[in-house]
């Protein structure tokens, strides 16, 4: 696994590197100025490919011994995506969904009682979503047009841009990397392609921090999300040009002649979206507006981008289950998923993952209902309630349309939700 042979160069410092490394060009620039302080992830990216990228830059000698100065692990140019090893992605939305329902309990152990959705909730939870094979590409380290004109896209992890000074850092400790983190997000951005390659730089951190440590079950969310940040800037610029966005004429022909400007936002969205909500399950600390908290626009994305409504209802699943009551009220939400659309048009087309959807699908919708009951029972309060007695509602016709009738728990939860204190 890549993953496990990063981790060999994982605690490398900026004093291992090549000195090659922070010779600037005659813009000032080196390769610390867009890459990560350690430079983990070169290590991923053939020798060929680095000596060919350091010469944009370097001498020919210069670019020889920076590139000798790193270990290559895989054959090929740049083109890993973290959190997906090549091959490790799922066929489509319907393996998606055998996959994430393939232990029995999933479908089998019913759940009539708020006890019984506080257990099938920790089960939920431990879940890793590191873990699963997502049915679409996740964003590579690098993309690189030389490899092909489908690799000209900004859709990666590399800042397009130059998003720190270049000067070498101390690296070497986990408070090392959050206090460079905070410095980096400290720094001002004059444009929106700086502010890009600040949330691809501080991404990097996060994932070479997740290397040191993540993986032993310590996942740090760098201050409000930059993964989620990329892929909102997905959504923000979804029709921008490149030239709007402060990018030079030299970066615009790099990333065109493939993937549309609008095709490389929607790239940026599906797979960023899916990596900040990996690294923040719950989505109550990527930023305080309640389409964030709700992941309005992720669901948006997941339906309308990749017609992918097993992921939706998983990751709406796992992120109820993942609330907990304190700085925002448990909120019975599904967004976009429970729509007057959503109702037989979402659906799985063949029986069998019909049918595997609609068993998860009101498992789910029960379990929230009971965690509702009790946060209400619990706090005395709720959020938003006209637009969870609209979901509520919903929940309760599609439940009643798939042949499960809830009427009862709908309507308590419904009383509850009136009766409760609104915030």
């Amino acid at each position: 696994m890549i993953l496990t042979l990063l981790a060999a160069v994982a605690l490398q410092t900026t004093q291992d590197l090549p000195p090659e490394w922070f010779i600037r060009d005659a813009k000032g620039q080196n390769c610390a100025s867009c890459h990560s302080p350690t430079g983990f992830e070169i290590h991923v990216i053939a020798p060929g490919a680095v000596l060919r990228r350091a010469k944009r830059h370097l001498t020919q000698p210069q670019a020889e011994a920076l590139a000798a100065g790193f270990k290559t692990f895989v054959p090929f140019e740049g083109v890993f995506p973290p959190f997906q090893d090549q091959g490790d992605q799922a066929d489509d939305d319907n393996q998606f969904l055998r996959q994430v329902t393939s232990e029995s309990w999933v479908l089998t152990d019913k759940i009539n009682s708020v006890k019984e959705a506080l257990e099938y909730r920790k089960k939920i939870v431990a879940i890793d979503p590191f873990q699963l094979q997502v049915a679409f590409p996740l964003s590579p380290l690098s993309a690189d047009k030389f490899n092909g004109d489908t690799s000209a896209t900004i859709a990666d992890w590399i800042p397009d841009v130059p998003a720190t000074d270049g000067d070498p850092v101390k690296l070497e400790t986990e408070q090392d990397i959050l206090e460079h983190d905070r410095a980096i997000a400290a720094r001002p951005v004059n444009s929106p392609i700086e502010m890009l390659a600040q949330n691809k730089y501080r991404s990097l951190l996060a994932y070479l921090h997740y290397i040191r440590f993540g993986r032993f079950g310590k996942v740090w969310l760098p201050e409000g999300n930059p993964m989620w940040k990329v892929g909102d800037f997905g959504r923000i610029y979804a029709d921008a040009d490149f030239q709007s966005l402060g990018m030079s004429p030299q970066l615009i022909a790099e990333n065109t002649g493939g993937p549309s400007p609008t095709e490389q936002m929607k790239q940026l969205r599906l797979s960023w979206f899916w990596l900040g909500w990996m690294f923040d399950p719950s989505l109550m600390h990527s930023g305080p507006a309640k389409d964030t908290i709700r992941a309005d626009y992720f669901v948006l994305s997941l339906l309308q981008d990749a017609q992918l409504p097993s992921h939706a209802l998983y990751m709406l699943t796992r992120k109820l289950a993942e609330q907990t009551p304190g700085k925002f009220a448990f909120e019975f939400q599904y967004s976009f998923l429970l729509t007057s659309e959503f109702i037989g048009n979402w659906e799985p087309k063949d029986p069998k993952s019909k049918a595997l959807f609609r068993a998860f699908a009101a498992q789910s919708f029960r379990m929230n209902l009971y965690l509702l009951l009790n946060d209400i029972k619990t706090t005395g309060r709720t959020i938003r309630k006209v637009p969870q007695i609209d979901q509520i509602t919903r929940a309760g016709a599609y439940l009643k349309k798939i042949g499960v009738d809830e009427t009862k728990l709908i309507e308590r939860v419904k009383n509850a939700v009136n009766n409760a204190k609104g915030v």
